[in-house]
């Protein structure tokens, strides 16, 4: 039987938001208009404030004014922005937390509602096994500002976990031994798991982790 940990990225093994550094960046460079910007921003109190919305909305805001360079264009470019900004936020404590599951035999996957140039940095230099991600349209080369199906949050990123451990691992021969994450969306995917670990959790998240006995770690230290 194979033992699966996985591991959030936003909040959990990255300090930050990576989308939110992608987008600030692109402002700064004045490649994202200020008005999707604004509107983004909307979307992310209104986020904070749990009001109903449709979740591919700020990621069809941010893609949708890259859709003129070339998908090789746009992905150098995020890839620049995750050397610069992104990669520097990884915590000391997820480092450890990922050797410590490689040396107890687990495999590891990534399950993200980030964009798959930038989980695909983290696989590659964490040494995930398998990952999910949120993965934008591409037509003749280029972006074209959609998401394909939907983003990966809440029981999506599970549904999508699942089957990404079928497909590597075979139907009934793995199990989801470990989950950490710090958003309460992530519940499906914890409920799944036998330990749990929640990283500097949200409100929610945090009175049911105390709730249910969950560990609270501090990965910054």
């Amino acid at each position: 039987m194979v033992r699966v940990a996985a591991f959030d990225l936003d909040g959990t093994i990255l300090d930050g938001e990576s989308p939110l550094k992608l987008t600030t960046s692109l402002l700064r460079h004045r490649e994202l208009p200020i008005h999707k910007g604004l509107a983004m921003g909307i979307w992310g109190i209104r986020y904070r404030l749990r009001l109903p919305q449709v979740e591919s909305t700020p990621r069809e805001l941010l893609f949708s004014a890259l859709t003129e360079p070339t998908v090789e264009e746009v992905d150098a470019e995020i890839m620049d922005v995750y050397e610069r900004r992104i990669r520097k936020c990884i915590r000391p404590g997820a480092i450890r937390e990922i050797e410590r599951c490689r040396k107890d035999g687990m495999r590891l996957v990534l399950a993200s509602a980030s964009f798959k140039p930038i989980t695909t940095a983290i696989v590659e230099e964490l040494g995930f096994d398998a990952q999910v991600s949120t993965i934008m349209e591409e037509r003749d080369g280029h972006y074209t500002g959609r998401v394909v199906g939907v983003p990966v949050q809440g029981r999506e990123k599970l549904r999508l976990l699942i089957q990404v451990c079928v497909d590597k691992f075979g139907s009934r021969a793995w199990t989801l031994e470990r989950a950490y994450t710090d958003h309460y969306s992530d519940i499906p995917m914890l409920d799944f798991a036998k330990e749990v670990t929640v990283v500097d959790p949200d409100n929610k998240l945090e009175r049911i982790a105390k709730k249910r006995g969950w560990t609270i770690a501090d990965w910054d230290k």
